[in-house]
């Protein structure tokens, strides 16, 4: 926010807190300020002031989120998925949340559920490009060459001025190679971590406060 790029940060907690005196439901100053306050070393105060919001208000698919998202942050992956999960029910037409979700699930070793999330999610949404290039990777590493052909060629006609569908389909292409001999990661490039994707997300309209 202005307070912050200004330099203005003791400014900022003052500000947030008076936008949700306001507006208790204004959840995105709530999770900014939950941000906020991790960064500046206060983690059990914002905690408990997101746990206690989601007591009130369970039904938001934002807060279930940001709290699988605090927990990630924590390293505590294994009781984040109901969090994530929960998100990505409530809002289904959420690509933030069902990519993450997915992303969550492939960290965590469940390829083919995590690859089931991100086609669930590209038959809603199938311009979503992060779904789609994770989704090439994950078939790629797990040996299902066609199946990203298959995707690749759909984001040809999508998208056909994307810078990176060349490298995506020297992959795909070296893929056939690669797999007749033994399963290798062909693209750091596209090795999403689900520690930096919980460090860098922020909801949309809402400044990073980590």
């Amino acid at each position: 926010m202005l307070y912050q790029a200004s330099g203005r940060n003791a400014e900022v907690e003052g500000f947030l807190r008076a936008a949700l005196q306001r507006d208790p439901d204004f959840f995105p100053a709530l999770v900014t300020l939950v941000q906020w306050l991790e960064a500046n070393g206060r983690n059990q105060e914002g905690h408990a002031l997101l746990a206690q919001s989601l007591k009130d208000r369970p039904d938001s698919g934002l807060l279930q989120h940001t709290q699988g998202l605090a927990l990630i942050r924590a390293g505590h992956t294994a009781e984040a998925m109901p969090y994530l999960r929960k998100a990505a029910q409530l809002e289904p037409q959420s690509g933030q949340f069902g990519y993450v979700l997915a992303v969550a699930l492939h960290d965590s070793g469940k390829i083919e559920e995590a690859c089931a999330e991100l086609e669930r999610l590209l038959k809603k949404q199938p311009a979503n490009r992060n779904a789609r290039l994770s989704l090439i990777q994950y078939y790629l590493d797990n040996g299902q060459e066609p199946k990203a052909q298959v995707l690749l060629q759909g984001w040809k006609k999508l998208n056909i001025g994307d810078p990176a569908l060349k490298c995506r389909e020297t992959l795909v292409g070296a893929s056939s190679l690669a797999m007749e001999s033994k399963p290798t990661r062909l693209s750091k490039e596209l090795a999403f971590s689900l520690r930096s994707i919980a460090s860098e997300l922020a909801p949309t309209g809402v400044i990073r406060g980590a």
